[in-house]
């Protein structure tokens, strides 16, 4: 009965975490889309947060997300708003969680600019 229980919760952390993007992918439109409005690169953008701030910012729509990053330059405002931003969210998503502080250190190649 134990292992059942114990069975159960493992389970149900796991999808609790749930990322459902591909962090190749949000890699990718993160480079393209946002590291020029916010002057950064990749890596040091998803090392802001760990693994739970960074869900924390994406419930909801990511509405704490687009409050915390908003205001920052008029082209991500546009992006916020726009349906582009509901489809690449859970790749961003993806890709910050996975290379998010508490992490370990993941090189992220295609970011050493």
């Amino acid at each position: 009965m134990v292992k059942i229980a114990l069975s159960l919760v493992f389970m149900l952390q796991c999808m609790a975490n749930d990322v459902t993007g591909s962090q190749t992918k949000g890699m990718v439109y993160y480079k393209y889309l946002l590291k020029k409005p916010l002057n950064m690169r990749g890596d040091l953008f998803s090392k802001q947060y760990t693994t739970q701030e960074w869900l924390t910012l994406f419930d909801n729509n990511a509405t704490l997300f687009k409050e915390r990053f908003s205001g920052i330059d008029p082209q991500l405002d546009t992006l916020f708003k726009s349906a582009k931003f509901v489809e690449i969210m859970p790749h961003l998503k993806a890709f910050v969680v996975h290379y998010a502080k508490d992490k370990k250190d993941h090189a992220i190649c295609d970011e050493k600019e």
